[in-house]
């Protein structure tokens, strides 16, 4: 009997504290990226071609410059990485998408 008089009161009072905290009026909107082409998907690279030119990059055997598209073009069809990159790599990546965006 103690207990359901406990849980009753607890129900009460988390219903009025619901009461007080409904006068917050937020929305949130996600809007989906809308899903790659086809012909998209078949010119993205793998990702053991994007983790072998990360290795390239980080092993200096190529520029940040040559990296840069093929991670980008990975990431434009929805490929997604948890890697840390360097700031030189940032910049070549900020500098193609800039292009990129020139070039339409």
């Amino acid at each position: 009997m103690k207990n359901i008089l406990t849980l009753t009161i607890l129900v009460l009072v988390g219903c009025r504290r619901g009461d007080q905290r409904s006068s917050v009026d937020t929305s949130m909107v996600f809007v989906a990226a809308p899903p790659p082409t086809a012909a998209d998907s078949s010119r993205a690279p793998s990702k053991d071609s994007v983790l072998a030119t990360l290795n390239a990059y980080y092993s200096k055997r190529i520029t940040a410059d040559v990296a840069a598209p093929i991670i980008l073009d990975y990431g434009q069809v929805g490929g997604t990485l948890n890697v840390t990159i360097d700031p030189e790599l940032q910049a070549a990546m900020r500098r193609e998408l800039r292009r990129r965006m020139n070039r339409q």
